[in-house]
């Protein structure tokens, strides 16, 4: 063929069987222009825009490149017609004559294997295929960045803070990811097993999920879920464990609830400073007691945080404030009471019945009545007693008629008082 030397944009071509042209035009010949009539469309490749590949998914939505010739019939039919077949649907958005763009879903029931895909314009239909397959999902359990694998013990810091627990959902096409969490705990005290259930929460593609605690301290099993899409749920199950804090850590905490004066000596008779044992789980005695101070409660915050355990310890020990006072109070109404005569018929005894005897029972427990520096009252040493759930006296008055009575103070080395009284500060 010879070159356009003429100044109009035409060729000449001589001695040629024939003559293959990719559009469309007019051929001039001795007898007259012939019309070029475009070819129909060829389908050379399909294959989705992110990944490159010619393999889709399940459920999957996105956008292929279509290969090939004449796909617009060389500008004939600039916006052909692409349909899939019932499982995968196909709109255009744009076409070129070597390459169409289309956005594409595919059924999450499709049937794996070839599709098909047909391209048509004025000049024919071209066809192609894509394959189907079942998508592919990997979830990945992380504790602030470090992978939790099955049957793992994440801890609770001595802070105390709950483990980030964050889950990804990595696959391939659109997706979205359905997310709960759940942590059980079957108390050894045998009233029940605490539930604790967080989420459910929804992310789409890569959007990860940190475990919402909102505030909570739970430990024991815990079992994450979800639920990709509508493919079968997934699990991963570990174990919520404690960490015991420093001694210093529970001096600190312990000044800034402003307790009485012998609490710290309390926590370490009842836990040596321990909130959990060597499993990570909350230290727990016969009488239902857990963590730092021992503590019978019915609240799992409790047994996780061990600042918490300490507010809640305190708070029983408040409680038992005033009937411990009051008893005191009643058995020094008692003495003067006998003292003026009231259980003789108005005639005081003789000798009248002294204050109560001063009790070292340890420490820096030296108790007496009145208080003087260096001592503290009865009342107190009722106070810590009563802690114990025992009656509420250490010190007491005992009538035996109008004229005798006496004293009564428990120095039994095994008492509560006195072992509270001895315990070291840690």
């Amino acid at each position: 063929m010879s070159s356009a030397t003429d100044g109009d944009g035409s060729y000449s071509a001589s001695g040629a069987a024939t003559l293959n042209c990719s559009c469309y035009g007019q051929l001039g010949a001795s007898g007259g222009p012939s019309t070029i009539v475009p070819p129909a469309p060829v389908i050379t490749g399909i294959a989705d825009s992110v990944t490159n590949s010619n393999t889709i998914y399940q459920g999957a939505s996105g956008y292929l490149a279509i290969y090939g010739t004449a796909l617009t019939a060389c500008g004939l039919n600039p916006s052909p017609t692409v349909t899939g077949d019932g499982s995968v649907t196909i709109s255009l958005y744009w076409a070129s004559n070597t390459q169409v763009n289309v956005a594409y879903t595919v059924a999450a029931g499709a049937a794996l294997g070839q599709h098909t895909l047909a391209l048509q314009t004025a000049q024919g239909t071209g066809r192609g295929t894509v394959a189907v397959t079942a998508p592919v999902y990997n979830v990945t359990v992380t504790n602030s960045g470090t992978t939790v694998s099955s049957g793992s013990t994440q801890y609770i810091t001595a802070a105390p803070a709950m483990p980030a627990i964050s889950a990804q959902a990595k696959g391939s096409g659109t997706y979205s990811t359905q997310w709960s969490a759940t942590v059980s705990y079957a108390r050894p005290d045998g009233s029940g097993t605490n539930v604790n259930t967080f989420g459910p929460a929804t992310t789409t593609g890569t959007t990860s999920w940190l475990v919402p605690w909102n505030g909570n301290f739970v430990g024991g099993t815990a079992t994450l879920s979800w639920t990709i899409n509508s493919n079968p749920p997934g699990s991963l199950t570990f174990q919520i464990a404690g960490t015991n804090p420093s001694d210093s850590a529970i001096d600190s905490q312990i000044a800034s609830e402003s307790p009485p004066w012998f609490f710290t000596r309390m926590v370490s008779h009842e836990s040596g400073y321990l909130q959990f044992n060597t499993s990570g789980t909350p230290l727990y005695s016969n009488d239902s007691g857990y963590g730092l101070t021992q503590v019978t409660t019915s609240n799992a915050q409790d047994l996780w945080n061990w600042a918490g355990n300490i507010a809640a310890g305190l708070s029983v020990l408040n409680g038992d404030q005033s009937g411990a006072y009051s008893f005191w109070q009643s058995q020094i109404t008692q003495w003067q009471q006998f003292n003026s005569g009231a259980d003789n018929n108005g005639k005081p005894p003789s000798p009248q019945l002294g204050p109560p005897p001063s009790n070292n029972a340890g420490g820096p427990c030296l108790f007496a009545y009145p208080v003087v520096a260096g001592t503290y009252g009865y009342n107190d040493a009722n106070w810590i007693k009563a802690y114990n759930g025992a009656a509420q006296y250490f010190a007491y008055i005992v009538v035996q008629s109008g004229t005798s009575a006496t004293w009564v103070t428990n120095n039994d080395p095994a008492n509560y008082v006195h072992d509270v009284c001895q315990a070291p500060v840690l």
